[in-house]
């Protein structure tokens, strides 16, 4: 399989994620990860997606190998902490927020949460 092929799903997924239609992005997200197991963008994106299709338990599977490929990502933290947060994990959630403030240098602003609100009615940077 061609290189571009793989980079035109994890494009296509995440930019259907963007637009908020899970139905279409997930698949595409996976078909992408099924290529290329190491792709952390699109492990990360599909985390994000069944996170704000109001699916947490399956979001922190995805989550977590975000953070065990990228253990440096404010963003990954945030995201994990809200997944734990919403499965009742409170003191994981609690964890991953504390981290994810740590990696942010204790700047709220630099963590892309507090600007995007990944709820299912928000809005989110996938960057």
């Amino acid at each position: 399989i061609f290189p571009d092929y793989f980079l035109a799903l994890e494009l296509l997924g995440t930019e259907y994620a963007k637009r908020e239609d899970f139905e279409n992005a997930l698949p595409i997200l996976i078909h992408a990860i099924e290529i290329n197991r190491d792709a952390s963008k699109s492990i990360y994106a599909l985390g994000v997606t069944y996170l704000k299709s109001n699916r947490s338990a399956e979001a922190l599977i995805w989550l977590q190998r975000a953070a065990e490929r990228d253990a440096k990502n404010a963003n990954i933290f945030m995201m994990l902490g809200i997944a734990y947060g919403n499965t009742g994990a409170l003191s994981e959630a609690e964890n991953s927020f504390k981290k994810a403030y740590s990696l942010a240098g204790g700047d709220v602003a630099e963590v892309h949460y507090y600007g995007d609100t990944p709820m299912p009615s928000g809005s989110l940077s996938y960057s």
